[in-house]
């Protein structure tokens, strides 16, 4: 019988030599966790196991920013260091623990999670264990990357806009965003201080696990759904609804999935877009009623939520947590955006529309200086958005979704920023405030390493090299279901888990 003290050491070590080398953790203390486990194994050797929790001795990692008695959060800030280290868990972390679970290690994210690839000053970019030269995605990419390496059992990310699936797709894994009120953030670091919610909360943010099958992430979903509302009122008390996952997971029950295989203005990789298609016919086969679904102006979309994430003062705030830090090159882009007069940025909106970067242009108009009429308007649009896609969602009878996770695969270190908003697909899901997840589905194909697009601009250059030498990369998908639906989304892919299990492979 294995215990967990070895359980704890066995990972201790991996995380101590691979998971170091990837920059794949954050702060780390073995020996509490150790002690931990000891007193884990204590209780399952003098109580009976109808009174051990349904977790018990399972170490897991977790995100930097979700508190961890005993860990320091740093928001990926230099600054950060010199403040002590947490005295209370969050919510989530306090439920796994009453479970028996063990925090093991906290994870790399990028510089106050501003960005698709999980690198700050202080514990360096996290490389991706497919390919070292590449990154783990962000702004989860350190518990992608750990446990995409087996430095990991499972662990628990945070996600606004793609961090929990982007990750996950580059890193050959399995995650699941649950629809936001199914989901608390109470208890999270943000920016200099512990806040009681995680921000964000207008595009749907949500925490929630990564691990190497939907059976781990059902692990965690099972122990959390219901149990939040004892400290959190705001989120819904339904358990997890074991009946409709086992219905949709065992193939009892046939839905209607709607398909998105690309977007006109940030077009998918051929690679993600055959695999699309490959799943899409695997389900057809299995019974399922699979059709082609298009989003009207697909861009409106992806422009609302960098509305919402580039709010007056956002830039300052982010200056103010760096305090005489440079920011990191992931970072520093969007914070230059966003500093520079509206006056300015409205020429270079011009100079951008004649050199061809018509993008890039439409991008930029998202950064300027929002008036109170125009945040009303903001918010107005948003929720037009949402209707039209779900007047046409649910009065076709859809169920759930299948998309791609991002337009490419893993991108070298340092190229992701320059590849422009390729967060459209996932964000559209946050935008939705619907619950969605990634499934690892096949590597990228020799005759698949390259991009083809209508566009000739600065991105296109950037998505075009992500492509190149891309042979044997993982390719993930997305499947995302309507709010509160998360057992059948989670139940869908358990489906597609069954047909093609990458997750088996050994890196």
């Amino acid at each position: 019988q294995i215990t967990s003290e070895q359980i704890v050491i066995t990972f201790g070590l991996r995380i101590a030599q691979q998971g170091k080398e990837l920059n794949g953790i954050a702060d780390v203390d073995l020996q509490f966790a150790l002690n931990e486990a000891k007193q884990r194994d204590y209780e399952r050797a003098t109580k009976p196991e109808n009174q051990l929790g349904p977790l018990h001795g399972l170490p897991f990692s977790v995100k930097d920013h979700i508190c961890v008695k005993g860990l320091r959060d740093t928001f990926g800030a230099a600054k950060n260091l010199m403040l002590e280290k947490q005295q209370e868990d969050a919510l989530i972390i306090k439920i796994l623990r009453s479970k028996g679970a063990i925090p093991l290690t906290k994870s790399n994210i990028p510089t106050c999670l501003g960005g698709l690839e999980s690198g700050n000053r202080i514990y360096g970019d996290t490389k991706n264990p497919w390919d070292q030269k590449r990154t783990a995605g962000g702004s989860s990419g350190g518990e992608a990357s750990l446990i995409s390496s087996r430095c990991s059992v499972l662990g628990l990310g945070s996600d606004i806009a793609g961090s929990l699936r982007i990750p996950a797709a580059f890193c050959g894994i399995y995650s699941f965003m649950p629809s936001p009120a199914r989901s608390s953030s109470y208890g999270c670091f943000f920016g200099t201080q512990l806040k009681k919610r995680f921000g964000f909360r207008t595009l749907g943010a949500s925490l929630g696990p990564m691990g190497r099958s939907t059976g781990d992430l059902k692990l965690i979903l099972e122990n959390l759904f219901g149990e939040y509302t004892k400290k959190d009122i705001y989120v819904d008390k339904s358990n997890f609804d074991q009946k409709l996952y086992d219905d949709v997971a065992s193939g009892r029950k046939k839905l209607k999935i709607a398909v998105i295989k690309s977007d006109e203005f940030m077009e998918a990789a051929p690679a993600v877009q055959n695999t699309i298609k490959e799943v899409a016919e695997e389900l057809r086969y299995q019974g399922h009623d699979v059709q082609d679904f298009s989003i009207k102006d697909f861009r409106r979309h992806i422009y609302s939520v960098l509305n919402m994430m580039f709010i007056n003062g956002s830039a300052g705030k982010t200056l103010e947590i760096l305090d005489d830090e440079y920011p990191h090159p992931n970072l520093a882009l969007s914070v230059k955006v966003q500093v520079v007069p509206d006056f300015i940025k409205r020429m270079l909106k011009c100079f951008l529309g004649l050199f061809g970067q018509k993008r890039l242009q439409y991008i930029m108009s998202a950064s300027f200086y929002k008036w109170a009429g125009e945040f009303e308007q903001m918010a107005d649009e948003k929720e037009e958005l949402k209707e039209e896609f779900n007047d046409k969602f649910f009065e076709e009878g859809y169920d759930a979704i299948i998309l791609p996770a991002c337009a490419c695969v893993a991108s070298p270190i340092g190229l992701t920023g320059e590849a422009g908003p390729i967060i459209n697909y996932t964000s559209l899901i946050n935008l939705l405030q619907y619950c969605g997840g990634c499934v690892p589905i096949r590597k990228v194909k020799k005759s698949e390493q390259f991009y083809h697009t209508q566009w000739t601009d600065k991105f296109a250059g950037a998505l075009t090299k992500s492509m190149e030498n891309s042979e044997g990369l993982p390719v993930g998908i997305q499947v995302a279901a309507p709010p509160m639906r998360d057992e059948l989304c989670l139940g869908l892919m358990k489906v597609i888990e069954n047909i093609y299990q990458l997750s088996l492979i050994h890196i």
